[in-house]
C-alpha cells in the first residue's frame, strides 16, 4: 500500500497556488526550502514528526480544520487503472456533440462508452469498499464539422473547449477530467495532448521527420473525417514522409513508427492519462479512431483494465500512461453492433514518453501558463527602457549639429555682452 503527500492539493482547495507558496511556508514554519519543496511536490520518501507538526500548524492558520489533520496530508495511491477515477472526489466526463438544425446530438458510441465507464467506476467503488462521495458531471462541446476544412470554422468549438478546460484548471484538486473520443470529435482532448508534450494546441506539428514530432502518437484522418488542425493528427506524419494510409500511428522504442490500419476488419484506439498525485488530479483520453473502436474501449475497461497499469513514465512528480489498443472485427450485417474478436493492448515505451517530455516545451493552455506571462511582460519594460536610452543618444547626435554651427550661438552670446557694455 503506497501513500502520497497532499499538501499541494490542500493549498489548492483554499484557492492558493502551490507553485508560489514555498517561501511563505518556509517563513511561517522555519523549515528549509528543500524540505518544503520535497513535500509539496510529493518527492519526499519520509517525513519527521517535527516537520509534520509544523506543516499542520501552518495549515491550521490557513483555516484547515485541525480535526482532519494530519490525516488529510496523506492519500492512498491508486493500485489500478479504475482507482485513478474512483478515488477522486469529482469526475467530469466530456464528449462532443454534432448539431442538426436546432438539435444537438450526442454520438451513440460516446454515449455507450460513457455508460460503461460509469458502471465500471461504481462497481469498483463497491468492490473496494470506498466510502468517498464522488460527484459525476458531464459536459459537451461542439464536435469539429466534417463538411469544412477551414480553420475559422473550428474556432467556435475550440473556444468552448478552452472554457471547459480552464474551468477544470481553476479547481483541479482531487478531480478527474475524462475525454471520450479523439480530437476529431472531442476538442478538449487536444489540449490534454498539447499540455502533456509541450506543444501549442489546435495547430499542426510541422515536423520535418517523424522523429521530430512532439507527440509520440498520430491520428491520420480519413477523407470522410472531420479534419481539425491538431498537434497529434492530420494527413501527413511529417513533411518528409507522407503517411500511407489512414489509421493510428505510434512510435516504437527503436524510434520507428508503427501503423495500426483502420478498415473493415481492423481498428485502433488510444488510452492516455496523466496523474498528478500531489494534486489528486487525473486527465484521461479514451480516444477511438472510429466510433466502432470507441465503443469497443468499454470491453477493455471492463475486462482488461489490469493491462492499463502501472503508468510507463514518471516525470517531475507526474505519472504518464499511454496504450495503443488494436482491434480485429468480423464482418457484420448492416445495423449490427460489431464486437471485436481479438484485442491487443500495446503500452508505449516509457523511454518514448520520457524522451518527448524532456524536449523544450511551448506555453501550456492553462492558468499556469498565464502566470508566466507577467515574466514575459517584464521584458517589455526593459525594452521600453531601451527606448529612452536611444532617446538619450539623439541629443548627442543633435549636439553634433550645434558644433557645426557653434559660431552662431557664440555670435548670439556676443550681442548680449555688447548690450551690457552700452
Amino acid at each position: 500500500m503506497a501513500f502520497s503527500f497532499r499538501l499541494a492539493e490542500l493549498l489548492a482547495s483554499l484557492g492558493l497556488n502551490p507553485r508560489g507558496m514555498i517561501k511563505e511556508i518556509c517563513d511561517h514554519t522555519g523549515l528549509e526550502r528543500h524540505q518544503v519543496s520535497s513535500v509539496l511536490h510529493n518527492k519526499a520518501r519520509s517525513i519527521s514528526l517535527d516537520v509534520l507538526s509544523k506543516l499542520c500548524r501552518y495549515l491550521e492558520d490557513k483555516k484547515i480544520d485541525p480535526a482532519i489533520l494530519p490525516g488529510a496530508l496523506f492519500v492512498h495511491e491508486p493500485g489500478n487503472f479504475c482507482a485513478l477515477l474512483t478515488e477522486r472526489h469529482r469526475i467530469d466526463v466530456c464528449f462532443g456533440v454534432r448539431t442538426g438544425g436546432d438539435v444537438a446530438l450526442v454520438m451513440a458510441h460516446d454515449s455507450l462508452l460513457n455508460g460503461t465507464l460509469l458502471q465500471e467506476i461504481t462497481g469498483e467503488r463497491e468492490r473496494s469498499g470506498s466510502r468517498r462521495l464522488t460527484e459525476f458531471h458531464q459536459c459537451h462541446v461542439p464536435a469539429p464539422p466534417k463538411e469544412s476544412a477551414k480553420e475559422a470554422d473550428f474556432r467556435a468549438g475550440f473556444d468552448v473547449a478552452r472554457e471547459h478546460y480552464l474551468e477544470f484548471e481553476r479547481h483541479p484538486a482531487d478531480r478527474a477530467f475524462v475525454f471520450l473520443g479523439s480530437q476529431k470529435s472531442c476538442s478538449p482532448v487536444e489540449i490534454l495532448f498539447a499540455n502533456a508534450f509541450g506543444v501549442e494546441p489546435f495547430k499542426r506539428d510541422a515536423a520535418k521527420t517523424p522523429a521530430e514530432r512532439k507527440c509520440p502518437f498520430f491520428f491520420f484522418y480519413r477523407s470522410t473525417d472531420a479534419s481539425p488542425p491538431s498537434c497529434a493528427g492530420g494527413t501527413r506524419l511529417s513533411i518528409a514522409q507522407k503517411t500511407p494510409e489512414p489509421g493510428l500511428h505510434y512510435e516504437l522504442a527503436n524510434g520507428k513508427w508503427e501503423w495500426c490500419p483502420c478498415d473493415h476488419e481492423n481498428d485502433a484506439a488510444l488510452i492516455f492519462y496523466v496523474y498528478d498525485p500531489a494534486m489528486g488530479r487525473v486527465e484521461m483520453a479514451l480516444s477511438g479512431f472510429t466510433g466502432r473502436s470507441t465503443v469497443s474501449l468499454g470491453t477493455v475497461i471492463q475486462g482488461r483494465e489490469g493491462e492499463l497499469w502501472p503508468p510507463q513514465a514518471k516525470v517531475k512528480g507526474k505519472q504518464y500512461g499511454a496504450y495503443i489498443v488494436k482491434f480485429k472485427f468480423q464482418k457484420t450485417e448492416v445495423g449490427e453492433t460489431p464486437l471485436p474478436t481479438t484485442i491487443e493492448i500495446v503500452p508505449l515505451a516509457g523511454g518514448v514518453i520520457e524522451g518527448r517530455l524532456a524536449r523544450p516545451r511551448a506555453a501550456q493552455e492553462n492558468p499556469e501558463a498565464s502566470q508566466e506571462k507577467p515574466e514575459a511582460s517584464k521584458g517589455k519594460p526593459k525594452a521600453s527602457k531601451g527606448k529612452p536610452r536611444a532617446a538619450k543618444g539623439r541629443p548627442k547626435a543633435s549636439k553634433g549639429k550645434p558644433k557645426a554651427a557653434k559660431g552662431k550661438p557664440k555670435a548670439a552670446k556676443g550681442k548680449p555682452r555688447a548690450a551690457k557694455g552700452k
